[in-house]
This record gives C-alpha cells, structure tokens and sequence, in this order.
C-alpha cells in the first residue's frame, strides 16, 4: 500500500474515530513495518481495542512471558524506561490512572508503569498480579525470598524501604513479608 493510501486510512479513522477505521489503519500500518509487532501486542496487553482485534487469535499472556523479560534498569520486555509516553496511546486511554508527586502512574492489566509529570518519560515499571515474565529467567511473581537470594545475592532496603538486590542495580522486589519464605507479589525495574 501506498504512504497516500496510509495516509487515507488514518484521516479516515481520525475523521470518523470508528474502531473499524482504527483497525483497518492499525492493521496496514503493521503490515507496512510501520509500527512493530511488539509494539501492537504490547498495545493490544494493555487492553487497546484496536490492537486486540489486530492481535486476534494471539496469546497475549504466553506472548508477554515470552518477551517479558525483566532487565534492571531497562524496562520491561518490549515497554522500555525512558520513552516518551504516547498521550493517544493504549498506556493512557486505557489504563487507571493515580496522580503522585512528581509523576503519574499508569495502572494497566498486569503492570504499574510510572510516568514523570514533567518529562513524560517512563521511569519506572512495576509487574506483579498474573505477570509472567521473569529476571534471570527464573525470578517472577510467587517466588520465595529465600529463592531470590540464592539466585540473584543478597537482598537490601534501600534509603525508601524498597527491596532491591545489591548485585542487580535498577531492580526492586515487593513481598508479602520479610521472611526466607515471604513471596514475591511484583518486580520492578527503575533508573539506577
């Protein structure tokens, strides 16, 4: 298809703002290579309409314990800290949204995504609920502390009374407890 016949679609779906529109744009704009594949389904996991129809018949939660992949510091498989939140995307118009100090969190699906108020970027991301993903492939929602540990070194609280691990800067653990036998309910991932 041609950038004219791109360009057709998404005036009509921005004059009509049907979800018929959106899809038929959405679909040819992936099919172009405009916008990745991971960039839809992590759309279509936050719940966007639009990329759920485009994603039909994809396994969104197999998909994410696929991609989602923990790394300290980085982000989150394929929602990275650091960029730019679309105002029209999925995080915003279909997430709950809690103002704090200084930033504006984003509760969507499995994920807590952190938006600075001032830049608009993502400074942290939260995972916890039925996520799937792990860090180092084998730390993920459930685990034991004690599991943690022996895994990953030694666990601290930080200045905040965060968990975090000395040995994996930019990663912070919540638990039901304090105990070896506490578990984990979320991982997250910072600027460290």
């Amino acid at each position: 298809m041609s950038d004219a016949a791109l360009r057709d679609l998404e005036r009509r779906w921005r004059a009509s703002r049907a979800l018929a529109d959106e899809v038929a744009w959405l679909a040819e704009r992936l099919r172009a290579g405009v916008v990745e594949r991971d960039q839809v389904h992590l759309a279509a996991y936050l719940g966007d309409e639009a990329s759920v129809r485009v994603c039909a018949g994809v396994d969104l939660a197999r998909w994410m314990a696929e991609v989602g992949v923990i790394e300290p510091g980085v982000g989150v498989g394929p929602l990275r800290l650091g960029v730019l939140v679309d105002r029209d995307g999925p995080l915003v118009t279909r997430s709950r949204v809690e103002v704090r100090e200084g930033c504006v969190v984003h509760h969507a699906r499995n994920l807590r995504v952190f938006v600075d108020a001032t830049t608009g970027l993502v400074s942290q991301v939260i995972a916890g609920g039925r996520f799937e993903g792990a860090f180092l492939g084998r730390i993920r929602v459930g685990t034991t502390l004690r599991d943690v540990v022996r895994v990953a070194g030694p666990i601290e609280e930080d200045e905040e009374d965060n968990l975090v691990l000395r040995d994996h800067p930019g990663l912070v653990v919540e638990a039901d407890g304090l105990a070896p036998e506490s578990r984990v309910v979320a991982l997250g991932v910072f600027r460290a």
